[in-house]
C-alpha cells in the first residue's frame, strides 16, 4: 500500500507547483536519487490525491526543469540536480574599473549578494509580492484573450484612468489622453530624445544627477555629452541653470523635484517657480522625473507640473521603485499634442508595451491596498533615514543636504570615492561613488548613500577604512 503524504500547502501554490516543489525537495535532498523510477502517472496522482491532468503538468514541468528524464515506453527517472552556482560579487582588480557599467552589472545582477548603499532600490523584503500576486490571480480568473492581444500603443487604458486619478493627488492635471504608458523612465526619455533633440542641441542634467539619465542622454548625442547645471543643499543652483540656458540654449532639461538623486534635495514652490520661468525665457522643454515621489512624505516638496500651465513639462513616473524592480510599468503625462507624438514614437520604435505588466499594476493601484503599502515604505524609510543620518555622524562624515528626502543622501567622505567603492567590491559591499554621478565622470570625494541598504555592516566597513 502506497504511502499516503501530506500536500504542501500555501495560499500561493497551485496543485501543479505543490507537486513540483515536492519532488523537487527530494531531488535535492537526495531522497530520490539520479536515476530512480518515478511512480507512473496514475500512481503518482493517487498518491499525491490530485488528478491525472496535475500529474501530467507536474511531471512535464519536472522535465523542462531538467529534474526528471521521460524515456518512451518505461517512464520518468530522476536526473541529478544541477550545481548550483556559487554566489560570488566579481570585484574589481582596480579602482578604475569601478564605473556606471560596473555598478549597473551588480545592481542588477542575479547573484543574491545584492548588498551594500550603493544599490538604487528598496531591499526586496521590504516589497509586499502579495500585492503582485492577488493582482495576477484576479487577471487569471479572466478570459485568455487578455493575455494575447497586441495592446494598445498608448497604453492600457483602464491604468491610464486610474493615473489620472493618481495624479490629482499631486494636484497634477492630466486626462488618459495626455497620459502615454513606457516600460520606465528610462524609455521615457529616449522617446522624448528622439522627439524634441536634434543632433548639436544641448540637454541640461544636474552635475550630480541619475547616471543612467545622462548616460541615456551621452548614447543619443553621440558626438558630445549633456551639459551639466550646479547643485546646492537647497536644490538646483538657478542661477547655474540660467547661464547655462542662455549659452547653450538648450532643448531639454532634466530633473528629480523630490527625493533627487543622489542628493535627496526636494524643490521649494519658489524655486519651482523659477524654474518654469527660466523654462518660458529660454524655450527648454522640462522632463520631471518622480522616481522616488511616492516613497517622499506628501508635503516634502513642489511638483512641477502642479504649477505648469504653458506645456513646459513632461512629467515622468515608475512604480518600480515602490512596487518591483521588474514590473517595467512607468508613464509620462504632458500635452495632448506631445502625447500623440510620444505615442507614434513609440509604436515606431516598439510597438506597444506589455498589456500584461499594465493589467497587472492596474489591478495593484485599484486594490485599495498600494496606499496602505506606501505608508509602510514611509515609516521604515524614516526609520532607516534615522538610523544612517546617526552612523554617518558618528564616522564624522557630513551630509550634503540638511534634511534630504527619498532613497538617498549625498555624503562628503573627505577622500577619493571611487577607491572606496573599489574597497567595498572586494568586501561583497557594493557602494555608488561620486564620479558615477558626474556627466563627465570627474573625480569627487561624495557618494551616494541608498539609507534602505545601510547596516551595520556598513558603519563596520567605513570606521575601518577611515582609520587607515
Amino acid at each position: 500500500m502506497p504511502v499516503k503524504t501530506r500536500r504542501p500547502t500555501g495560499p500561493d501554490q497551485t496543485l501543479v507547483e505543490q507537486c513540483v516543489r515536492w519532488a523537487q525537495q527530494r531531488i535535492e535532498q537526495r531522497t530520490l536519487l539520479p536515476g530512480t523510477r518515478m511512480p507512473s502517472i496514475r500512481a503518482f496522482a493517487r498518491e499525491r490525491r490530485v488528478s491525472k491532468f496535475t500529474a501530467v503538468e507536474a511531471y512535464s514541468r519536472l522535465v523542462s526543469m531538467g529534474c526528471l528524464e521521460a524515456k518512451r515506453g518505461s517512464g520518468f527517472y530522476v536526473l541529478a540536480p544541477r550545481p548550483r552556482r556559487a554566489a560570488v560579487l566579481t570585484t574589481a582588480a582596480a579602482a578604475s574599473d569601478i564605473d556606471v557599467l560596473w555598478l549597473l552589472k551588480h545592481m542588477l545582477q542575479d547573484s543574491g549578494i545584492q548588498q551594500g548603499p550603493g544599490m538604487g532600490s528598496l531591499p526586496p523584503s521590504w516589497l509586499d509580492g502579495s500585492l503582485l500576486a492577488t493582482s495576477v490571480r484576479s487577471l487569471a480568473r479572466r478570459a485568455p484573450s487578455h493575455w494575447v492581444g497586441a495592446g494598445s500603443t498608448q497604453g492600457y487604458l483602464p491604468l491610464r484612468q486610474q493615473l489620472q486619478l493618481q495624479l490629482t493627488r499631486y494636484e497634477i492635471a492630466a486626462d488618459p489622453e495626455q497620459i502615454v504608458l513606457t516600460t520606465g523612465i528610462t524609455h521615457a526619455l529616449t522617446l522624448l530624445l528622439g522627439i524634441l533633440v536634434k543632433p548639436g542641441e544641448a540637454v541640461l542634467v544636474g552635475n550630480p544627477s541619475w547616471f543612467a539619465g545622462f548616460g541615456t542622454v551621452t548614447s543619443y548625442l553621440a558626438h558630445g555629452a549633456p551639459i551639466g547645471y550646479d547643485y546646492t543643499p537647497e536644490g538646483p543652483d538657478l542661477d547655474s541653470i540660467e547661464r547655462k540656458a542662455a549659452h547653450y540654449r538648450p532643448k531639454l532639461l532634466i530633473i528629480n523635484s523630490i527625493g533627487h538623486n543622489p542628493t535627496g534635495t526636494a524643490l521649494t514652490r519658489a524655486t519651482a517657480e523659477r524654474l518654469l520661468a527660466l523654462a518660458e525665457k529660454y524655450g527648454f522643454t522640462i522632463l520631471e522625473d518622480d522616481a522616488y515621489g511616492d516613497l517622499c512624505p506628501p508635503d516634502a516638496g513642489t511638483r512641477l507640473a502642479s504649477l505648469d500651465r504653458k506645456g513646459r513639462v513632461v512629467y515622468a513616473g515608475s512604480y518600480t521603485k515602490s512596487i518591483a524592480q521588474n514590473l517595467r510599468v512607468g508613464f509620462v503625462a504632458c500635452s495632448r499634442e506631445l502625447a500623440e507624438e510620444l505615442t507614434n514614437r513609440k509604436m515606431l520604435t516598439g510597438f506597444t508595451t506589455p498589456e500584461s505588466n499594465e493589467r497587472i499594476l492596474h489591478g495593484v493601484l485599484v486594490s485599495g491596498h498600494y496606499r496602505k503599502h506606501l505608508d509602510r515604505l514611509r515609516v521604515k524609510l524614516a526609520a532607516a533615514r534615522a538610523t544612517a543620518t546617526r552612523d554617518l555622524a558618528r564616522l564624522g562624515l557630513k551630509e550634503f543636504c540638511l534634511r534630504p528626502v527619498g532613497l538617498h543622501t549625498w555624503v562628503d567622505t573627505g577622500r577619493d570615492s571611487v577607491e572606496i567603492a573599489a574597497l567595498g567590491a572586494r568586501h561583497s559591499l557594493i557602494l555608488a561613488s561620486g564620479a558615477l554621478f558626474s556627466p563627465l565622470q570627474a573625480p569627487s570625494t561624495h557618494m551616494r548613500i541608498n539609507v534602505s541598504r545601510w547596516g551595520p555592516e556598513c558603519l563596520q566597513f567605513f570606521r575601518k577604512v577611515l582609520e587607515t
